[in-house]
């Protein structure tokens, strides 16, 4: 659990070579072959600028990331360190980059619940009706099976839907919400391998760096971190507060 706050903390997979596990048997030590070094990974830590000024920020995020993945009561990693695992062992072309942190922010978006996600009663009644009716008709088992799981997808809010929400509670930012959506529709739709010219291959890497953003805040909100961030989406990656994020969206709607 350590080594996966430390991932978080860094941006970059951690490979290790040997590891100690200490309990009341004793200690038992694992020893792997090192990592193919020429390899290089592409990551991105929370917090860049490393300073005096905002080391108290960096040391508060991995705490709350590490108190987050502690609970996992299983003994592999937790599913969202696995997701950031992918992106930061991306390889060095821009559009596995891009395809990697569109995937896992939908990913990652899947695993949170939002306090506001109470089911409407009158809609699962109304869906129950139709399940019953479904039931009865005299339609093949298997197409009632697809209708049914239709019909629980209903239950769930869309990923659209989850965006907008935590827009509204200004959790992320509609301006990195709107690179995410550009930047998937992308990759739905598939792209040549000389599909890009450099103005093209630009504005991929500026989605990306949006979008990453907008990964980063969803994983902030779901360990229970405000404070410092980095915004890969502007010059100069400047350091900036969640607080902020109020100020962005307001400037949206303006």
């Amino acid at each position: 659990r350590i080594g996966e706050s430390l991932q978080f903390i860094i941006g970059k997979a951690l490979w290790w070579r040997v590891m100690a596990s200490m309990c009341s048997e004793g200690v038992t030590t694992v020893i792997r072959e090192k990592k193919r070094s020429h390899q290089k990974q592409w990551g991105i830590p929370p917090i860049a600028n490393y300073s005096i000024k905002n080391s108290s920020e960096a040391c508060d995020l991995f705490e709350k990331y590490l108190a987050f993945v502690f609970e996992y009561d299983k003994e592999a990693w937790h599913p969202l360190s696995c997701h950031l695992y992918s992106i930061y062992e991306a390889s060095e072309s821009p559009h596995a980059k891009a395809l990697s942190v569109s995937v896992a922010v939908e990913a990652i978006l899947a695993m949170l619940e939002l306090p506001d996600e109470t089911e409407n009663e009158s809609l699962a009644s109304e869906l129950s009706l139709v399940k019953d009716l479904i039931d009865k008709s005299s339609i093949r088992e298997t197409t009632k099976s697809r209708l049914f799981g239709s019909l629980g997808a209903m239950h769930r809010p869309s990923v659209s839907a989850k965006l907008t929400s935590l827009v509204d509670k200004n959790v992320i930012r509609s301006k990195d919400v709107k690179a995410w959506k550009n930047l998937r529709n992308r990759f739905v739709h598939g792209c040549a391998p000389h599909g890009f010219d450099h103005d093209e291959l630009q504005s991929m890497h500026t989605l990306t760096d949006s979008a990453l953003v907008l990964l980063y805040h969803l994983v902030m909100y779901r360990i229970g971190y405000r404070g410092i961030f980095t915004d890969y989406s502007e010059f100069g990656w400047p350091d900036i507060n969640t607080s902020s994020i109020t100020i962005a969206n307001a400037k949206e709607d303006a």
